[in-house]
């Protein structure tokens, strides 16, 4: 039996796993350090980025702190301004503003005779200008009459002092006593009357 050794194939191969294994280890070393690199560099980009976000957004914060207070006062001088010119249309009305009519169903009430009753008021001008013979304004009510004692009259002598009235001996051409009717009701009679407004 014979046997061989060859220690040059050996001592060849062992150089070149060694060798194998630094240049292994060398490309392993690379690659970590490349991904290192890449990582510090992105982690760099990344802070300076959001440092700058941070200064521009603390900056704009203190300039809208600084504008905010004006901002809204125009927001609330707008608000204003806007809620009167959507009333300036009522207030500059001639005759129909919130003022005149107060002043008006004022005197209505104020000239009331003690005995009537004002039922309803009713306004439409538009139909007073669409149909020939309809009133701007209409006064409802009626009268209980329950002794000889009481002025059946009464809804003649509001009609004249209603006619001399301020707030609308200009704004209407006459003032006209539409209905006036006595009729039983119950134990009682009672007088009905309508007063229309003319433009």
């Amino acid at each position: 039996m014979r046997y061989s050794l060859n220690f040059l194939s050996t001592t060849a191969d062992r150089q070149r796993r060694v060798h194998y294994r630094r240049v292994t280890s060398l490309l392993y070393s690379l690659l970590w350090l490349v991904t290192a690199v890449v990582f510090l560099n992105v982690y760099g980009s990344l802070s300076y980025v959001a440092n700058v976000f941070q200064r521009q957004s603390g900056s704009l914060g203190q300039q809208i702190s600084s504008i905010e207070p004006r901002v809204l006062f125009l927001e609330k001088k707008v608000a204003e301004r806007n809620r009167f010119a959507k009333n300036i249309p009522l207030y500059l009305q001639a005759h129909d503003r919130p003022a005149v009519w107060y002043a008006r169903l004022s005197e209505i009430a104020g000239l009331l005779p003690a005995d009537l009753v004002v039922s309803r008021i009713s306004y439409d001008p538009e139909r007073a200008k669409a149909v020939k013979d309809a009133p701007a304004i209409s006064i409802d009510g009626y009268m209980v009459i329950k002794d000889k004692s009481q002025d059946i009259f009464a809804v003649d002598d509001y009609r004249a002092m209603l006619s001399e009235a301020i707030t609308t001996q200009d704004a209407f051409s006459r003032l006209v006593v539409k209905n006036n009717r006595i009729y039983k009701d119950a134990d009682n009679l009672r007088l009905t009357y309508t007063l229309g407004y003319y433009p």
